[in-house]
């Protein structure tokens, strides 16, 4: 005998056979299910209604339920943890080593390695300017360090000659040494108003 309890109603909508359980099964968690079996010529000889538990159906939804839920969170979770590590590797890290480089050019150190390889167009230009810093920095010490060299060389010449001319007439030493040239104010003329 079969587990689902049927009920067959014929052509003249007589029940010709119903299963013993059938009003015992029937509830809410029960669906009434339709079969309609043709004759010959394609016309309704019979039809079968069956109670189909709704129970199990409802637990393979609960199922489902679940097993999407997980799916979810776990590409939701590696796609948040491709991003940190994506956000990390292109921004943070650059910043730390573009913050670890300033520190060092603060300290004196001009000889830092500054990337130029970065893939973020403002981080590419931050660097390119810390070179710029670094670079005219080291150009002007490298100035200075010339200017220090020659007065030392003036300095010395100076007191050769001194030491020649013992008792003759006193040197003289400028009063104001100028390492720049003087600075140029804007005039109003170069100024446009819009």
């Amino acid at each position: 005998m079969m587990d689902i309890p049927i009920t067959m109603i014929g052509i003249d909508e007589e029940i010709k056979y119903q299963s013993e359980n059938w009003s015992e099964i029937e509830s809410d968690t029960t669906l009434v299910v339709d079969y309609n079996l043709p004759d010959e010529n394609n016309n309704p000889a019979l039809r079968i209604q069956a109670l189909e538990d709704l129970n199990t159906m409802y637990t393979d939804i609960r199922e489902t339920e679940i097993m999407v839920a997980t799916v979810f969170i776990f590409v939701f979770g590696i796609g948040l943890a491709l991003a940190i590590f994506t956000v990390n590797r292109l921004v943070f890290s650059p910043m730390q080593k573009i913050e670890h480089n300033l520190t060092e050019v603060a300290n004196g150190n001009l000889l830092v390695e500054v990337s130029s390889n970065d893939k973020i167009k403002e981080i590419k230009s931050i660097n390119a300017g810390l070179q710029y810093v670094t670079n005219n920095l080291s150009q002007k010490l490298l100035d200075i360090s010339n200017i220090g060299n020659n007065l030392k060389g003036s300095s010395q010449d100076l007191s050769s000659q001194e030491k020649e001319k013992k008792g003759s007439e006193p040197l003289i030493f400028p009063t104001r040494l100028s390492l720049y040239a003087p600075i140029t104010q804007p005039t109003c003329s170069s100024i446009y108003w819009h």
